[in-house]
């Protein structure tokens, strides 16, 4: 699928060693995919993002650690979405996948697409329980009534867990008179319930990329724009507060993780001094592919590995939280 670019979104990729991160975020374009999602790996990058995908490898199974790390981005308020990987694999089996995040993790995950197979058990292509259209070899059409006989009890769970959580009264009181509302609602919902923690989809994606569209668009309808988010209040050295926008002309101010820096005002420079929680550094500012980066402007993620966690600023101009 070709798509105009968009605003970034800055998403943390989380799972366990060999769970198939790094071969998803390929898969997707990434680390900065062609229509505007970021994707940050590692625990590192959760405190730089506005939204996590957390990647279970259906082979391998839960990794103990994503209970906690799901919580981790609950209590920052970030959209959560679920990518079961490694489906090629002997034991990989994507409705038992789901069966335990759901047992796991609870309320709220429902699976938004099945992972379609040909006669070699290959995935070629996913189902989504939405719409109940088939994505197979690029192209898209109506599932066949044996299909949608198989997935209506799915179908109805999602439809269910959409709209019975719905601010929209007209859409809410509809679905109890027996009416489906129109694709672009439900998709107007879906997000919604992302955006707002209350639904977390899973689906399905290959090292091949099959299924990786969806997430794409899951992402870029669910997640807010990087330049868009306003980051909590700082301090100046008096105590004063300083609320902090996307001004590139503004105030410096940026989030250092993991060698990871995320701009929430001003504009880096490469070369430049700046102060990390009052440890000042010569800046040596890169892409996330490695290449040198000049300046880095708000709502967008660097390479700075040199650099101290902490709240970077200017020397002359130091914030603190």
């Amino acid at each position: 699928m070709t798509r105009s670019p968009s605003p970034a979104r800055l998403v943390a990729v989380l799972g366990h060693e060999g769970s198939g991160k790094t071969t998803l975020v390929r898969a997707l374009g990434g680390p900065s995919t062609a229509s505007g999602v970021v994707l940050l790996e590692g625990r590192a990058a959760l405190p730089l993002a506005d939204g996590v995908v957390f990647v279970l490898s259906s082979a391998q199974g839960m990794d103990p650690t994503l209970p906690l790390r799901w919580e981790e981005a609950a209590d920052a308020g970030l959209p959560r979405v679920l990518c079961v990987t490694q489906l090629d694999l002997p034991r990989a089996d994507f409705d038992e996948s789901v069966a335990v995040l759901q047992r796991v993790l609870g309320e709220g995950v429902h699976p938004l697409a099945l992972p379609v197979l040909d006669d070699d058990e290959q995935v070629t292509g996913v189902l989504r329980l939405l719409d109940l259209q088939l994505l197979v070899d690029g192209t898209v059409r109506d599932a066949e009534p044996e299909h949608v006989g198989l997935v209506e009890g799915l179908h109805d769970d999602l439809l269910e867990a959409l709209l019975s959580g719905s601010s929209d009264d007209a859409v809410f009181d509809a679905w109890l008179g027996g009416e489906v509302p129109a694709t672009d609602v439900l998709r107007r919902e879906l997000a919604e319930g992302v955006a707002g923690g209350t639904l977390h989809p899973v689906l399905p994606v290959t090292a091949s990329g099959v299924g990786g569209d969806a997430l794409l668009d899951l992402l870029l309808a669910s997640v807010p724009a990087a330049g868009e988010v306003l980051a909590a209040p700082v301090h100046d050295v008096g105590g004063a507060v300083v609320e902090l926008s996307p001004d590139p002309d503004g105030p410096l101010a940026a989030r250092v993780s993991g060698g990871l820096v995320r701009v929430l005002s001003g504009t880096l420079h490469d070369g430049a001094a700046v102060s990390v929680d009052g440890v000042v550094s010569a800046l040596a500012l890169r892409d996330l592919d490695g290449t040198p980066l000049s300046t880095c402007p708000p709502g967008r993620v660097a390479r700075a590995d040199a650099l101290p966690d902490g709240l970077l600023s200017s020397p002359d101009r130091p914030l603190t939280d």
